[in-house]
């Protein structure tokens, strides 16, 4: 009976983690190169990074920095609810010069969820330091509609350079 007992809360435990809005959680970058700016925003509770680099030369630096979401569900538990693992990324490109770019005080910074591949929805956005020598660019992609609807406009309006 027990056992029972501990498969309906396991049941429900899974319900929950699976029909829940995602939560979202604040991510700042290291400090850019030697401007101490970083770049913030928010991302999708348990993503992880999984691959980041950076760059400098003379005055000019530049980093990647890209997330997926984290091994939520073991295969055979995928197997059990007969759910698919969304595809999902989101990679933030910054880049500061040593001197003030005037190209960057016209670029858009709107928001713009662009077509992709069948089943792949994608949004990015660009973020522009007020001094004019940084940027963020942002780009979120994911295979499940219905969770990229509910989170890429708070994600991409979240991108901020500090």
């Amino acid at each position: 009976m027990w056992i029972a007992g501990l498969a309906v809360i396991a049941a429900i435990a899974a319900t929950y983690r699976l029909t829940r809005p995602p939560a979202l959680v604040w991510w700042t970058s290291p400090a850019m190169g030697s401007s101490g700016k970083h770049a913030r925003m928010l991302i999708p509770e348990g993503w992880e990074l999984y691959m980041s680099f950076d760059s400098g030369m003379d005055s000019s630096w530049s980093a990647e920095y890209n997330f997926r979401p984290g091994n939520v569900l073991t295969s055979v538990l995928e197997w059990l609810l007969h759910t698919r693992r969304d595809s999902s990324s989101m990679r933030i490109e910054i880049v500061t010069y040593g001197t003030q770019q005037q190209t960057l005080a016209h670029i858009n910074t709107d928001t713009m969820v662009i077509g992709a591949a069948p089943n792949q929805h994608r949004a990015r956005r660009l973020a522009v330091a007020r001094d004019r020598r940084a940027y963020a660019d942002l780009t979120y992609e994911r295979s499940n509609l219905t969770a990229f609807t509910r989170t890429y406009r708070q994600i991409c309006n979240s991108l901020r350079i500090e």
